[in-house]
């Protein structure tokens, strides 16, 4: 579902290209990691982190949630801190 964010923002930066003229790609790819970045943190339980550290590297951020939900079936939860 979070693909949904991401082709919502390219329609959105297409649309002030084709109509406003103003290409704009930071602000583009800045307003994709939000927006992905608040629907995992609304959607899963196991993500715990910052909007800075999935603007750093969103893929450590996924696999800690990965690796939250392995753990989870059946067994302790680990926080970030104990995955480090």
């Amino acid at each position: 579902m979070y693909n949904c964010g991401v082709v919502n923002e390219i329609r959105k930066h297409r649309n002030r290209i084709i109509f406003k003229r103003v290409v704009n790609v930071m602000k583009t790819f800045t307003l994709v990691k939000l927006k992905v970045w608040s629907w995992i943190t609304s959607k899963s339980q196991f993500a715990h982190f910052f909007f800075s550290d999935w603007y750093i590297d969103p893929l450590v951020c996924i696999n800690l949630i990965m690796y939250s939900f392995k753990l989870y079936d059946g067994l302790p939860h680990v926080t970030f801190f104990e995955v480090i």
